[in-house]
Formats: C-alpha cells, structure tokens, sequence
C-alpha cells in the first residue's frame, strides 16, 4: 500500500475527469491532439492553459476580433481569387478573339490582303535573332495549335514576310533576314 501523499496520492489530486457531449467530440479532439503532437491528456492542458492566458490577458479580446478578422480576410482572398480566374478567363477570351480578327485579313482573300497589318508580336519575335520553330512561335504568340484560324493566318503572315525577303525558312524554322 503506497504511503499517505504518495505519488498515487498526488495522481489523484491532480486529476479531472471531463465528459464531453458525444463520442465524435472526443474523436475530434483526439485527432486535434494528434496533430499537435501531444496526447490527449497534454492537448487537453495545453487548450485550456492557452484559454487562461486568454482571460488573464488584456489584449484577449483584440485576439477575437483579429481572429474575425483573419476570417473575414481569408473568406476575401477567396473571394478574390476567384474572380482573378475569372478575368483571366476573360482576358484570354478577348485575346483569342483580337488574333481571330487580325487573321481574317489575311484569311478572306486577296481584297483583305491589301491592309497588311501583320502581327507585331510575331515580327518582334523573328527580330529578336535566332531560327523559330513553328511551335516554338505559336507557343509565344499564345496561339493554340487547335486554332485553325490563329496558325493558318500566322502561316500567311510568315509566307508574306518570306515572299518579300524579310524572312527565310530553313530546316529548322523561320529566321529574320530584314
């Protein structure tokens, strides 16, 4: 039999028994507790000391309200963050639509052609140096491959600038000649 203040004795005196409402409470909180690394026990202590210093603490319920806010703030970025998507959905959109009216100059017949305005990005590309595949100058363009319209009317364009010597296609692709 342990002596009287043993260390049974003090076990007991320092124990509390908490019931929560329902098992998934407990299940909760254990798995909250293993996730911090601790045991239910010290998760327990570690919540409940936290929630005194709170009480004690004067700043306690600036805490809450940033807390609030930090809530509120995330629900925003959300928020932002979908409607970013959302205009960059849009902006793509009208980009793809701005390369479909630049090609059908070059796509409805010879009476179009007259008005060259050629794709300033694809010029600059080819001035930059160097020989560009076709894929390599769709790719920078942001012209899918799928867009018939987009690579026939670049096509052209390149065909065009070739016709007047200002570029050459080799093997491995177009280069400026200007």
């Amino acid at each position: 039999m342990p002596a009287k203040g043993g260390k049974t004795e003090t076990i007991r005196k320092r124990t509390v028994w908490v019931y929560v409402p329902t098992e998934e409470h407990r299940k909760k909180w254990e798995k909250l507790a293993e996730k911090a690394g601790l045991s239910l026990s010290r998760w327990m202590l570690s919540v409940v000391e936290e929630h005194v210093r709170g009480a004690e603490d004067s700043t306690f319920g600036a805490k809450a309200d940033l807390w609030k806010e930090n809530v509120e703030l995330r629900e925003a970025n959300k928020r932002l963050a979908e409607e970013k998507k959302m205009a960059q959905a849009l902006v793509e959109k009208l980009e793809d639509e701005v390369r479909r009216y630049r090609a059908e100059l070059f796509l409805n017949g010879p009476q179009a052609r007259r008005v060259k305005q050629y794709e300033t990005d694809l010029i600059d590309l080819l001035r930059s140096g160097g020989v560009w595949g076709s894929h390599d100058l769709l790719d920078k363009l942001r012209i899918r491959p799928t867009d018939t319209q987009g690579v026939r009317a670049i096509n052209l364009q390149l065909e065009n600038l070739q016709a007047y010597g200002l570029v050459e296609a080799t093997p491995r692709g177009w280069r400026w000649k200007g």
